[in-house]
């Protein structure tokens, strides 16, 4: 248990022994539900404890607790032989108790999973239907301290498939369905009543398809609406969009006393690569390494009247999942190799702060309220004060090379540099053409660390960040900028090209700067060609360019000029170039691809 210290310090005040499986605020935040492997625990606030409940079947104990769900004042174990347990508390006499599950069935009833749903929305509310009353607070002290809480529903998946939908606090089975197992993508109530658990003779063994995860949670901006997130064993991620309206037209065959004219309608689903030990592996370093997958709920206002409720999903490939009031729902990776732990954070009063626990440790993250998040990728304005025709990122500085469209005044000239025409009078002017100058961006200052310019007649095709052989390194190979031009030389002179090799060089830092590392651009090779050169890429530590319909393959020789190797007639002038595996894809003007194949012999 931490409090806040000084700046941005926690100061940890006391430990507990023991594997913790979750622990959450309880009786309206005074104090602290905690659930260990064979125990539920209430704790005050300063860690001392209050109630104990050991997780014992008379003097037997259970098998161990895997997960838990905590919702004030419900808590919902599972345990490892899949069999569950639901305690209440009152707040009257701040502990917890079990309670009553004989509607949900036998003792032996079986689950994968579950979880508790507070429904701030009102979606269950109105599309409620019951012949009995269901509306009731816990006790009376409860409804005192929260008169305006919403209906909280109980989420439990079954062995078969089969996902059970229970109101609370009197265990009313309000909705089931079992297309959930293959993950339909529509889900509707079934009407039918509690499922019954399968005979485990032998215990039955995980399979792929069994939902290891499953959280309901509202997700949006100014709206949040209702989403089931799904995740199978398989690492398959399904997230369904509740709506009004799942009765159909025709009555059902079967009638419960209590019913959820909802469905849940699939919106988005992702396949995770899972990595799992195998099979019988359970020492202390298995065990050590398992990662957990979890879907936990947060609400953050990064900016006075901007609120997000999203759902942020751990384990080892930690993901953002949000949706906005101008795009539907988006899945951000957050980068980091492994989350294990995560949770919304206001002890710098700041509703905009999280704690997670990483690869690297913990980590205090805070909310960048300038980014967009109405796309499939997280972006960002930078104001530069002039248009870029290519942007590339070089993946070794971590830098942005960008070209800048600009307009220059135009003037040919002869062999001996003599201007072949002049204005003849003062109210006409130089024509205006395209030029390009090359800049060199850190993405961390958002400043310009170098550049080059080109001729004011010249601009730029295209550039791409190409390997090339050199035998500067130890490797053979090293990445270099290559840049393909045009240059403009008047209406009675055919247009001419240029390839330029430029590398990115570390050099002494700008004291003017608080970079601890700076970058020049260092022209290597410049190459003339009788054409524009429309495009460039790289393939196999070569060098392939265009010019019109020609595609020219070289080599980077001596770090200082370009030696031919190859070259094919396309027949079509081309416009793109692009490498995929040992393949060569080329794009060209009347909008056909054609795939080259390249051998070295």
């Amino acid at each position: 248990i931490a409090t806040r210290a000084a700046k941005t310090d926690v100061s940890i005040t006391t430990r507990i022994q023991g594997t913790t499986i979750g622990a959450a605020p309880f009786f309206q935040r005074t104090a602290i539900l905690h659930v260990v492997t064979n125990a539920i625990r209430v704790l005050e606030p300063d860690g001392t404890e209050r109630q104990v409940i050991k997780d014992m079947d008379g003097n037997m104990p259970r098998p161990k607790i895997r997960a838990c769900s905590i919702s004030d004042p419900f808590v919902l174990i599972v345990r490892e032989d899949d069999s569950i347990g639901l305690f209440i508390g009152e707040t009257e006499r701040g502990k917890i108790r079990r309670k009553d599950m004989s509607p949900m069935g036998d003792k032996t009833s079986r689950y994968l999973t579950g979880c508790f749903f507070v429904d701030s929305t009102g979606l269950f509310e109105k599309n409620l239907k019951s012949t009995i009353a269901l509306n009731g607070t816990t006790t009376t002290l409860q409804a005192a301290v929260n008169p305006g809480s919403s209906g909280q529903s109980l989420l439990l998946v079954r062995p078969q498939g089969i996902l059970e939908i229970w109101n609370l606090p009197k265990l009313a089975l309000v909705f089931s369905t079992s297309m959930i197992s293959t993950l339909q993508n529509v889900l509707t109530d079934s009407h039918d009543p509690p499922a019954l658990s399968l005979l485990q003779d032998p215990p039955r063994k995980p399979q792929d398809l069994d939902i290891e995860q499953i959280l309901l949670a509202p997700i949006g901006q100014s709206t949040p609406r209702p989403h089931l997130f799904v995740f199978l064993r398989s690492g398959q991620l399904t997230v369904y969009e509740a709506h009004a309206g799942g009765q159909g037209p025709d009555p059902p065959a079967t009638v419960r006393a209590s019913s959820l004219d909802i469905k849940f309608v699939k919106v988005l689903s992702k396949a995770f690569e899972i990595q799992r030990p195998e099979e019988g592996e359970k020492s202390i370093l298995a065990e050590q390494k398992r990662v957990l997958r979890m879907f936990i709920p947060f609400v953050t206002t990064p900016t006075p009247g901007t609120t997000y409720s999203g759902v942020f999903f751990t384990g080892d490939r930690p993901s953002w999942i949000l949706s906005t009031d101008k795009c539907g729902l988006q899945l951000y990776p957050s980068g980091h190799n492994v989350v294990h732990a995560f949770t919304p954070c206001s002890l710098w009063d700041s509703k905009g702060d999280f704690l997670l626990y990483s690869e690297e440790g913990p980590s205090l993250l805070e909310w960048i309220p300038e980014f967009n998040l109405d796309g499939p990728l997280p972006s960002r304005t930078i104001p530069r004060g002039r248009p870029y025709s290519n942007l590339i990122f070089d993946a070794s500085t971590h830098l942005i090379v960008a070209a800048s469209s600009l307009q220059a005044r135009f003037a040919s000239f002869d062999e001996d540099g003599n201007r072949v025409w002049e204005p003849e009078t003062s109210n006409i002017s130089d024509p205006v053409c395209d030029c390009s100058t090359l800049e060199l961006i850190s993405p961390d200052l958002w400043v310009t660390m170098d550049g080059f310019e080109f001729a004011t007649n010249e601009f730029i095709n295209d550039m791409a960040v190409v390997l090339l052989e050199t035998a500067g390194t130890e490797t053979g190979t090293k990445e270099f900028i290559a840049v393909g031009t045009s240059i403009n030389r008047g209406e009675d002179l055919a247009v001419k090209g240029a390839t330029y090799i430029f590398e990115i060089a570390e050099v002494v830092p700008d004291p003017a700067f608080s970079s601890k590392r700076w970058y020049k651009l260092r022209l290597r090779c410049r190459d003339d060609a009788k054409g524009p050169v429309t495009a460039v890429c790289g393939f196999s530590g070569y060098l392939v360019s265009s010019m019109g319909q020609k595609v020219f393959v070289r080599a980077f020789d001596s770090d200082e000029r370009l030696v031919g190797v190859a070259f094919l007639d396309v027949g079509v002038y081309v416009t793109s170039l692009r490498t995929l595996k040992n393949l060569l894809l080329v794009g060209d003007a009347v909008k056909s691809v054609s795939f080259i194949a390249f051998q070295v012999i």
